[in-house]
């Protein structure tokens, strides 16, 4: 079981600190693209990381749900229901992620944990983005919940983001993510992780099979230093092999994923592997597009 002293174990992840849980559950991937891929606020089909993202094949309507573990056993759901009304899209998307097992200690030696809790983040928010000539812009209204223990927490916060075409093989996106505040526990307030992402993609051989590529980069108030990416989409008629690159002032990752349409269904795997040996996240996601 995972020790806790004093109340709150802090881990530095590659890509967010999360106190247990904390609010860094808002920087975590969201889905197995964002695994695979990274973050970029340029590419995906996820708008998780810039909400002026997001696409839908044709389809009016559709429904995401992924599932996957992080770093030191922290689970992750997620879901998506979005839809187009007109030239804009809008949609609700909640998720979840949770810690167990967590045991409480003082600094005095003891043989068993005087209690065990678990902690979890929860948020909902509802997103609307729309495009006019070359230029897309969206925002996300979220409200969060976390508790740990005996305390619980709770705020609001804005997502802002634009993604603009030079032409139809290059787009530059940028997004600010997290604007708010939460309540106090009984002695600290916990804070927002705040968000700064730029990124750019290329699409090449565009007439088939294309592969888009795509850098990006990354500034979070709980991280120290930048965080920079790189990653590559291959598209295949019904598959999609995806692979990413991320580099922190203290942790290298490597990422990779695979993608399957069949129809209305689309199944998406990803997973990471870094230098911080806390495991080897992973998600899978399902998508479906309604008719």
């Amino acid at each position: 079981m995972r020790f806790i002293s004093n109340f709150l174990l802090i881990v530095n992840l590659s890509i967010v600190s999360v106190g247990a849980i904390g609010t860094g559950f808002l920087s975590l991937p969201a889905s197995a693209s964002e695994i695979a891929l990274g973050q970029n606020p340029s590419m995906g089909r996820s708008n998780w990381a810039n909400p002026a993202l997001g696409e839908t094949h044709g389809s009016p309507s559709y429904v995401d749900v992924s599932y996957g573990t992080w770093l030191s056993g922290v689970r992750s759901f997620t879901a998506h229901i979005g839809s187009s009304i007109g030239k804009y899209k809008t949609g609700y998307r909640m998720r979840h992620v949770s810690l167990n097992d967590l045991e409480y200690r003082t600094a005095r030696p003891t043989d068993e944990p005087l209690a065990s809790f678990g902690a979890s983040g929860s948020a909902v928010d509802f997103y609307i983005n729309g495009s006019r000539d070359n230029i897309k812009a969206g925002a996300a209204l979220r409200w969060v919940y976390m508790d740990m223990h005996t305390e619980s927490s709770r705020g609001l916060s804005l997502d802002l983001g634009g993604l603009y075409s030079i032409d139809d093989n290059i787009q530059i996106g940028a997004s600010i993510l997290n604007l708010g505040s939460m309540s106090k526990f009984k002695i600290d307030s916990p804070t927002l992780p705040l968000r700064a992402l730029t990124g750019v993609s290329v699409k090449l051989f565009s007439e088939s099979n294309p592969i888009l590529i795509g850098v990006h980069t990354e500034y979070n108030s709980h991280v120290s230093g930048l965080i920079a990416g790189l990653s590559a989409k291959m598209q295949l008629p019904s598959l999609a092999l995806q692979a990413g690159f991320r580099s922190s002032k203290n942790v290298v990752s490597f990422s990779g994923g695979v993608g399957f349409s069949i129809g209305m269904y689309r199944l998406n795997y990803g997973l990471l592997y870094g230098t911080h040996q806390l495991g080897i996240p992973h998600m899978i996601d399902l998508s479906i597009r309604l008719p």
